[in-house]
């Protein structure tokens, strides 16, 4: 399944896009494209007709497709984006019935990011863009066994504490790019981008030169960024 879907959700949102477990709960909703099994045929309307007041977490199952639109909703909410059985071990290696979130960030809307969300929780999903592929908003986000590609700046901004586990991180290009761009303005500020046991990547692999990618550069003044038990090639700049 590819899909490009801009989640808003203000309270908190599961993506789970790899297989990780054989059995969904019965009372999971289906989106699928016609002709499908599903009750709904956008995530949207899905969405909508999801409780909004319910103490209890609900999920939604998009099947393989192309969905491509805007998301928006305030339920407690676990989405599973359809693939093979759990102990597939292809579904950790990003194939094409996963899900791929991409970036389309126009210039005056890097800064949108997630609007304001308490918590999100992405597990084997592919984050893609160029600049910006991945703004972050506020709120506390995990991503577990995800890859994230891009060229500059491919987690940005805002006031997210965002803690990425056993993912993949790619760079595009060749010429001078940064992986962070973290915008803490003060002490007081909860931002924190960390990295553990990851794995950073050029997709051009040893062609790309050494020294040539920085670990991030600061959108704040007190920019706070850690990258620990990582795994980093030779075109990453020493200075960071």
């Amino acid at each position: 399944m590819k899909a490009a879907l801009v989640a808003g959700f203000g309270t908190q949102l599961a993506l789970v896009c790899a297989g990780w477990r054989k059995d969904l709960p019965d009372n999971c909703l289906v989106v699928s494209k016609p002709p499908g099994r599903g009750q709904f045929d956008t995530v949207q309307r899905a969405v909508d007709s999801l409780s909004t007041t319910s103490d209890v977490g609900q999920c939604i199952t998009i099947e393989r497709g192309e969905y491509i639109e805007g998301v928006y909703g305030r339920a407690r909410l676990t989405v599973f984006g359809e693939t093979a059985a759990a102990d597939d071990r292809a579904a950790a290696q990003y194939a094409d019935n996963m899900v791929t979130l991409k970036a389309n960030i126009t210039p005056g809307a890097v800064e949108t990011g997630i609007p304001d969300p308490s918590a999100l929780g992405y597990y084997g999903c592919q984050i893609r863009g160029r600049r910006a592929a991945l703004p972050t908003a506020s709120g506390h986000q995990l991503y577990v066994r995800c890859l994230v590609q891009g060229n500059k700046d491919l987690v940005y901004v805002n006031e997210a504490a965002a803690w990425f586990e056993r993912s993949d991180i790619s760079l595009l290009e060749v010429h001078r790019g940064y992986i962070t761009a973290n915008g803490k303005r003060s002490a007081d500020d909860k931002s924190i981008f960390v990295f553990n046991q990851c794995n950073v990547s050029s997709v051009l692999g040893t062609s790309a030169k050494q020294e040539t990618y920085f670990l991030g550069h600061p959108k704040g003044a007190f920019a706070q960024v850690v990258f620990q038990n990582t795994d980093l090639p030779k075109a990453i700049n020493p200075r960071g």
